[in-house]
């Protein structure tokens, strides 16, 4: 299978489907985030940071936005996946875990 001419992972062949049955073959949308972190000397954490992206057509399910946090004076970034359609990108909701 192929999107947007760039070979993706097979998830089954067309064999496998029984007559009148329907599946669904999905791949996720990857968003890579950047995070400029400020130097001050409370301005970096080590707490669970979470990401909500909102479109025109939808919004992902909270993701857990993986990286180290806990640097100041640094970009930091991470990538998140969705299978949910959003539509264009027009918002980005954050959320930690705690107040350090």
């Amino acid at each position: 299978m192929a999107i947007d001419g760039i070979a993706q992972k097979t998830y089954g062949q067309a064999e496998d489907l029984d007559n009148g049955e329907t599946k669904s073959f999905c791949v996720p949308v990857d968003y890579k985030i950047t995070v400029s972190m400020g130097d001050g000397d409370y301005d970096g954490t080590a707490a669970a940071q979470y990401v909500k992206i909102s479109g025109t057509e939808g919004e992902t399910e909270e993701l857990q936005c993986d990286a180290d946090f806990a640097v100041t004076g640094e970009d930091v970034e991470c990538t998140v996946s969705s299978y949910k359609t959003i539509g264009d990108y027009r918002c980005l909701v954050w959320r930690t875990t705690t107040a350090d």
